[in-house]
């Protein structure tokens, strides 16, 4: 079965064996479907909270949605405000090795994901 929704999706992001992929997984395969899906029925893909995985990719999750229902002028599901939705620093989904990715996110990481602790780039987060 293909998931559809993004709680479909948490376990594939269980079993996947890193963060690149994890990312992956959310920003193109995710964010594919979510582009494919009519504006109007968008939130139908995010209304059930996704199960925990562990806190940064809860945190990561929750801003997604709240970036992708912002820019699509739809009211994020309140899930996403949750406590345990915010880290109290920063998380890097990217490896260490890969700094000019850190520099490049902590100078352009949306609202959303800057308020929930996760710092990726906007330009990182497009779907190709």
């Amino acid at each position: 079965m293909i998931p559809r929704t993004l709680a479909e999706y948490v376990p594939r992001l269980r079993k996947a064996d890193d963060d690149i992929w994890r990312m992956r997984i959310v920003l193109h395969e995710f964010g594919l479907r979510w582009e494919d899906t009519p504006v109007d029925e968008r939130l139908e893909l995010v209304e059930r909270a996704p199960e925990p995985i562990n806190a940064p990719w809860d945190a990561f999750l929750a801003a997604y949605v709240e970036h992708r229902c912002y820019h699509d002028g739809l009211e994020a599901p309140t899930w996403v405000f949750g406590e345990d939705r915010y880290l109290e620093g920063f998380w890097f989904p990217f490896p260490p090795a890969w700094k000019a990715f850190r520099v490049e996110a902590m100078v352009h990481a949306p609202a959303a994901f800057e308020a929930h602790g996760t710092l990726v780039a906007e330009r990182d987060l497009m779907v190709v």
